[in-house]
C-alpha cells in the first residue's frame, strides 16, 4: 500500500518519522519510527491528522481526536481515550498536562489516572508557555493561566 500521510519531525538530534501504513473509514494505523530510540503501531482517528509532542529525550506524545499515545523507548505504547478532542500535550515532570477542547488534565501516565482537571465554560483553543505558566485560550477571548506541577495544574488567574 501507499501510504496516504507521513511526515517527519526533529527537535535537535531526535527525529520522528510517521507513516501511514493501513487505513479504513474510521481510523489510520501509524508507523512511529524514534531516531535514536523505538518503533511502534498506533491506531488514531483517521479524520484528525496527528499531533506530535517531543516531551524529552526520545518520549513522544501522539494523539487525533480524543485518544493519544505515550511512546517511551522501550516500553509499550500506553493508548489513551479521553472524553474532548486534544488540542496540545505537554511534559510537566512526569506528568503530562493536557489541553483539550473543554478541559486542562493532569494526567500520570504509569498510574493512568488523572491528578487534576480543570473543567472550562468555554471551548478552548491555542496553549503557549511563558516561562513556567502554561497559557490557554479560550473562545471568548479569555486567558486561563496554570502554573502546573507534575501533581497540580495550579490555576493561577484568568484574564
Amino acid at each position: 500500500m501507499t501510504a496516504q500521510y507521513s511526515t517527519r519531525y526533529i527537535s535537535q538530534h531526535l527525529t520522528v518519522s510517521l507513516v501511514e501504513v493501513a487505513a479504513t473509514s474510521e481510523q489510520r494505523t501509524l508507523q512511529v519510527v524514534v531516531h535514536p530510540g523505538g518503533e511502534w503501531r498506533v491506531d488514531l482517528p483517521i479524520w484528525y491528522l496527528p499531533g506530535v509532542a517531543i516531551l524529552d529525550a526520545s518520549a513522544i506524545a501522539l494523539w487525533a481526536g480524543a485518544r493519544f499515545h505515550l511512546l517511551v523507548p522501550g516500553k509499550a505504547a500506553v493508548s489513551v481515550d479521553l472524553e474532548d478532542e486534544v488540542h496540545a500535550i505537554y511534559g510537566v515532570g512526569s506528568s503530562l498536562c493536557i489541553v483539550s477542547e473543554l478541559s486542562v488534565l493532569l494526567y500520570e501516565p504509569t498510574a493512568r489516572r488523572v491528578l487534576d482537571r480543570f473543567d472550562a465554560d468555554d471551548v478552548l483553543g491555542e496553549s503557549w508557555w511563558e516561562e513556567r505558566r502554561l497559557m490557554v485560550q479560550a473562545s471568548s477571548g479569555a486567558a486561563l493561566v496554570f502554573t502546573p506541577t507534575p501533581t497540580s495544574l495550579a490555576m493561577a488567574q484568568s484574564t
